[in-house]
């Protein structure tokens, strides 16, 4: 049998020994799979025909991988685009509040006494309904808190349905007693540092965010009291 796929008067055709990768897969130079059966599997009869076209399928196949060689190396060969340089952005430099450093880190971990929300309801100190001339804070807080702030019902909170549901669910037993509700919910000093009129049903009173007024309470309301003495007496900076 003569050589198949040779056409009279030509050299026999070459079959470029690429990747299969060198050829696209999708868009121009797609090779159809009938003239890729043909390539991988001459026909059994080589009538004149067949060879024809084979031969010419080979010649078309060797064009469409000379076209597709270059393309496939410039897309290797493409540089890598380089990030674009990050921009510098100018960040404003933290102010520090200055805290005294005799004040513990939150009040809660201040091993002073506790004196309780009630010391704080006096109408000439904290419980006045209006606020008073001349004086350099409202002198409302207390009635403000009792009357409008969510803080002083914490404690109430944790008798609700809700509240209770939770709790079965955590397998932590009563809200009202669990440790990890009253850290929230009230102002949970332990028992040897709270005074005799300090209530942990008040919820979250006073002393919860401004320290516990063991060695402040008096003091503070002194004429000649400075801030910075109460701070150093452990009031909380709030």
């Amino acid at each position: 049998m003569k050589n198949a796929g040779v056409i009279p008067g030509h050299a026999p055709s070459v079959i470029p020994k690429h990747a299969p990768d060198v050829i696209p897969k999708h868009g121009p130079g797609v090779i159809p799979s009938e003239a890729r059966n043909l390539l991988l599997h001459e026909p059994r009869t080589a009538d004149s025909s067949s060879l024809k076209l084979l031969g010419m399928t080979r010649i078309l196949l060797l064009a469409m991988a000379i076209v597709a060689v270059p393309s496939a190396v410039a897309q290797v060969a493409k540089p890598a685009i380089a990030p674009p340089p990050a921009v510098a952005t100018s960040v404003a430099p933290s102010v520090a509040i200055p805290v005294s450093t005799s004040v513990a880190t939150l009040p809660y971990h201040s091993k002073d006494t506790s004196m309780g929300v009630v010391n704080c309801a006096n109408s000439l100190c904290h419980g006045s309904v209006e606020p008073i001339k001349g004086a350099n804070i409202l002198q409302t807080e207390y009635v403000t808190w009792s009357r409008v702030d969510k803080h002083a019902r914490a404690w109430q909170t944790l008798f609700s349905e809700r509240s209770l549901r939770i709790a079965k669910n955590l397998g932590i037993g009563k809200p009202s007693e669990a440790r990890i509700c009253l850290d929230c919910h009230t102002h949970n000093v332990p028992k040897d540092r709270r005074a005799e009129r300090f209530q942990v049903d008040d919820g979250v009173a006073c002393e919860a965010c401004h320290g516990p007024s063991g060695r402040w309470l008096e003091s503070h309301v002194l004429d000649k009291a400075t801030h910075e003495d109460n701070l150093k007496a452990g009031l909380y900076p709030t």
